[in-house]
């Protein structure tokens, strides 16, 4: 149990109002509950995500950011780019949530630097090896 207070904690961007509680709820499955901090404001997100990349001791650099691709205020690859262009944040692992399968879809994610691609809504199971894999 003490394993998993070590882990990073992890990142949802997704504007939709209704997609953080399945999260939450899905993380909470997995007994990864206290680790999910969600934002639904890209704006809101990018200035944490600086003031993380700002601090040169990088210990609070997330583990895991997922990114809602249906993201409205900047397009999901705009805000998958901005994070890697900042070496501070690259060890953290991107991973695009979508609704669907689309190869469109999956290949603008991993153009624009994201390390994966699920389709919404990923099982406790692969939620855990996600932030075991990026711990």
């Amino acid at each position: 149990m003490a394993k998993r207070d070590q882990h990073r904690p992890v990142i949802l961007l997704a504007d939709d109002p209704q997609v953080g509680p399945v999260m939450r709820g899905l993380f909470a499955k997995a007994g990864l509950a206290n680790l999910l901090i969600v934002y639904q404001d890209v704006v809101t997100l990018l200035d944490k995500l600086a003031q993380i990349a700002d601090d040169s001791s990088g210990a609070q650099v997330p583990c895991l950011l997922l990114v809602d691709l249906k993201t409205t205020e900047l397009s999901s690859a705009d805000v998958i780019e901005w994070t890697r262009q900042h070496p501070a944040l690259s060890s953290m692992k991107i991973v695009a949530l979508a609704t669907s399968n689309a190869v469109k879809d999956r290949e603008r994610a991993l153009a624009a630097g994201a390390d994966s691609y699920l389709v919404k809504y990923p099982t406790p199971a692969e939620l855990s090896t996600l932030v075991r894999d990026c711990s």
